[in-house]
């Protein structure tokens, strides 16, 4: 039996603290672990994704999967970028079955609740065009191209934790942002026009 959740004044547990606890079935530890990191993570996805509510079910999906493996993980102190790999695993496959999806016309472009999101309530006619041509830009990238991408020009995350999040070896992560990256300031240099 655990103790009971702790009081205001005391530090709060760690990840590998609370890891320990919800892989022994504790649901207050899974809900202090999802409450620290949902928020980052959802924000991480929806914005990689262009799709708010699609991004709240993928995280959501991603907590349940982690949950029910917590013996998985080897380091319960790495609990975080354990669970960027299993959602962005999951970003991933949703990406590749949009991309099908768009190419029969299942699909059209960003979503408007998502692009208030990106840009909030009050911007500009032409911030929102900026955004819906980064958008256009970032379809026409490969689905590893666009995590890598996103992940480091929008979410502003180092290299190393690129390589981290996505399970990719340093090398790959480099390599996949940089063509990325060329490949996204040759489209928005022509308008969004390339094929």
């Amino acid at each position: 039996m655990h103790p009971a959740p702790r009081k205001l004044d005391q530090e709060p547990l760690s990840d590998e603290d609370l890891v320990g606890r919800a892989a022994d079935g504790d649901r207050w530890a899974r809900g202090v672990l999802y409450d620290r990191h949902a928020s980052a993570l959802a924000g991480t996805v929806a914005r990689t994704l262009g799709h708010h509510d699609t991004a709240l079910d993928l995280v959501h999906d991603a907590f349940l999967y982690a949950f029910e493996h917590l013996g998985d993980l080897r380091d319960p102190s790495r609990f975080r970028g354990w669970l960027f790999q299993i959602a962005l695993s999951r970003t991933r496959t949703w990406l590749r079955r949009q991309r099908i999806r768009r190419a029969i016309g299942f699909v059209s472009s960003i979503e408007d609740s998502t692009l208030e999101m990106l840009s909030g309530p009050d911007a500009s006619p032409e911030a929102r065009a900026e955004l819906r041509a980064i958008d256009r830009a970032l379809r026409r990238l490969s689905v590893d191209e666009r995590l890598a991408w996103a992940l480091r020009r929008v979410e502003g995350c180092s290299m190393g934790e690129v390589a981290s999040h996505c399970g990719w070896s340093l090398s790959t992560a480099k390599r996949r942002y940089n063509s990325a990256d060329r490949r996204m300031t040759a489209i928005l240099a022509r308008g969004g026009a390339e094929r």
